[in-house]
């Protein structure tokens, strides 16, 4: 993928780029979201453990307060991967953790063997894919990655 900055200047992102940039591990399993079921019976148990109503949305705030009371814990670290997830790594527009990056935090050894690269790097592709078809949309994905890359 490569991203016009004008006519002369060009900056070709890739997997790796994203490993130089955010030190993020290069190689592993890709994400994949299994069917909603599951990935709705995962967050049901995930808001029961927080204490919240089984329909009750995630926020960063509300995990980063338990990260702050459970430290050193290994449920804090995911809730941690899914603060990391939903604002830094595969940012969306949306206030709240997505269900999705709830399921993909509930295994640490399964986090511990993603392609964050990869991952970052598709989510960037896609988001960029779609702003190019529509200028006005926005780009939702890791803007850290594209404001370091683009400074260095």
């Amino acid at each position: 993928m490569c991203l016009s900055i004008d006519g002369e200047r060009k900056i070709q992102i890739t997997p790796r780029t994203v490993k130089l940039v955010m030190g993020t591990p290069l190689g592993g399993h890709y994400i994949v979201i299994p069917p909603n079921k599951v990935v709705r019976s995962v967050h049901d148990r995930i808001t029961q453990e927080l204490g919240i109503a089984r329909n009750g949305r995630i926020s960063a705030k509300m995990l980063i307060e338990v990260i702050k009371n459970q430290k050193d814990d290994p449920t804090a670290v995911r809730f941690l991967v899914m603060v990391l997830m939903s604002k830094l790594l595969l940012p969306t527009t949306d206030f709240y953790i997505p269900k999705s990056d709830v399921w993909v935090a509930a295994d640490l050894d399964w986090v511990a063997a993603i392609d964050w690269s990869k991952a970052v790097f598709q989510a960037l592709s896609d988001t960029i894919r779609c702003w190019r078809q529509n200028p006005t949309s926005s780009i939702t994905s890791c803007i850290v990655f594209l404001v370091v890359l683009y400074i260095s």
